[in-house]
Parts: C-alpha cells; structure tokens; sequence
C-alpha cells in the first residue's frame, strides 16, 4: 500500500504525541513517515436525518 490516512482528534498537542508514542503502527515502523496536519472535520451529526 502506498499512502494512508487517519483523521483523529485531541485536546493538545501532547495527547498526540502520547498516542503516537503507543500506535502500533508507528511502534512497528509500519508507518515510515508520518506528516502532521491540522484539520477542521465537519460533524456528521448535524447533517444525520431526524
């Protein structure tokens, strides 16, 4: 596979990092280069029918 991405939310910085820290896939250099952006993700809820 070439290329990949996760989309996932935290409070701080340093949340990231302790995630990072623990991923299996990063622990296990299954991912060689990881590119950090910051995104703003529109909430599906408010779009869900009632």
């Amino acid at each position: 596979m070439i290329g990949s991405s996760v989309h996932v939310e935290f409070d701080t910085r340093e949340e990231l990092d302790m995630w990072l820290s623990e991923d299996p896939y990063v622990t296990n250099n299954v991912w060689e280069n990881i590119d950090i952006k910051e995104a703003r993700l529109v909430p599906v809820e408010q779009y869900q029918l009632s």
